[in-house]
C-alpha cells in the first residue's frame, strides 16, 4: 500500500458538501468581520453614512452565514456528540 492509496483512504469518508459550506461559512465570517473593520474605520474619519453601510453589511453577510451553514452543520452532528458535550 503506498502513500497515493493511503491519501485516498483517508479523503474516501470525507463529506464533500459538508466541508464545503464549511469553508463557505469561514469565508463569509472573515468578510464580514472585514466589512466590521471598515467600519469602525468609517466611524473613526467621521464619515457616519459609510459606517453605518458597513455594519449594516457585516450584520448581513452574518446573519447569512448563520441562516444559510450553520442548521445544515448542525444536522450533521450525531445526536450521541451533541448530549455528550452538554
Amino acid at each position: 500500500m503506498g502513500f497515493l492509496d493511503t491519501i485516498r483512504n483517508i479523503f474516501r469518508g470525507i463529506h464533500r458538501e459538508a466541508w464545503k459550506r464549511f469553508f463557505i461559512a469561514i469565508a463569509g465570517l472573515i468578510l464580514a468581520f472585514g466589512t466590521a473593520l471598515y467600519s469602525t474605520v468609517f466611524n473613526r474619519d467621521g464619515n457616519e453614512f459609510g459606517a453605518r453601510i458597513a455594519a449594516s453589511m457585516a450584520l448581513l453577510i452574518a446573519g447569512f452565514v448563520g441562516l444559510y451553514t450553520v442548521p445544515y452543520l448542525a444536522k450533521r452532528v450525531s445526536l450521541e456528540t451533541r448530549n455528550g458535550s452538554l
